[in-house]
């Protein structure tokens, strides 16, 4: 009842943070006139309140220890998530605030961690049975997706930025195929699959929208338009996924 309770304390403290700093990008895009620098120069708090709701995405799981679906289940989901805090406290925290001064790619790091992610999420999804072992066939296709661009990477065409967000539009893809079936999934009980289907479209519609929001263009086009709308689109659909995807290693009661 304690951890119940808790969970919804959770989901609340959740969905105010996501009020406020949804609020306080639109209010910076409209104040900074859609200026990229006036708008990054005034964004740590959004910054810091995002990673916020991440790591309290990971504490909502941790409470479900004693009512996930089963233990394999919940270590997959656990596991995942706690590289997605790394791939957020990369892309949200380093990146942003130069912690260390240390000279990496935050960004390729934070997408590296990512791939891992939905290749946990794909091994989750698959499964048919509490004691499923078999091998997901989109591994295969992510691993020859990795093998076809791997040499461009080290013939200098494409620099490994490029190589990894690559490699991760093929993970992001397959894994929303996978998720697209989880109703014909015999394992999951039928709400944790509406939690999974719509915790990976909301996922998908997330990384739609990174990838618009790096559109390139010079201010007042189209083009830089759409790139600074859908930055502020993100987190509106990456933190219902966070709680979705959450949510679904719970046992819920008939």
């Amino acid at each position: 009842m304690v951890c119940k309770k808790l969970s919804y304390f959770i989901i609340l403290v959740i969905a105010i943070l996501a009020v406020t700093y949804i609020f306080r990008d639109w209010f910076l895009f409209f104040s900074c006139d859609g200026v990229k620098e006036c708008v990054e120069d005034n964004s740590n708090y959004q910054h810091i309140t995002k990673f916020m709701v991440t790591s309290l995405s990971v504490v909502l799981i941790l409470l479900q220890k004693k009512n996930f679906l089963n233990l394999r289940d919940f270590t997959l989901m656990i596991s995942g998530f706690l590289v997605l805090w790394l791939a957020d406290f990369s892309l949200k925290i380093l990146n942003n605030f130069n912690i260390g001064q240390i000279e990496i790619n935050y960004t390729t790091r934070g997408i590296f961690f990512f791939i891992i992610v939905q290749c946990l999420f794909i091994l989750r999804h698959t499964r048919t049975s509490a004691i499923d072992t078999k091998f997901p066939l989109p591994y295969v296709i992510i691993f020859v997706v990795f093998l076809l661009a791997d040499p461009f990477f080290f013939m200098g065409k494409i620099p490994l930025l490029a190589l990894v967000v690559i490699v991760y539009a093929c993970a992001l893809f397959s894994s929303l195929f996978v998720a697209l079936k989880i109703k014909k999934n015999s394992f999951f009980p039928e709400q944790n699959k509406k939690l999974i289907f719509w915790g990976m479209i909301c996922f998908f519609m997330c990384d739609v929208n990174v990838g618009l929001s790096l559109i390139p263009g010079d201010s007042h086009t189209l083009a830089f338009a759409v790139a600074t709308i859908t930055n502020n689109l993100v987190w509106m659909f990456y933190t219902p996924a966070l709680v979705l995807l959450a949510l679904s290693v719970v046992k819920f009661k008939d």
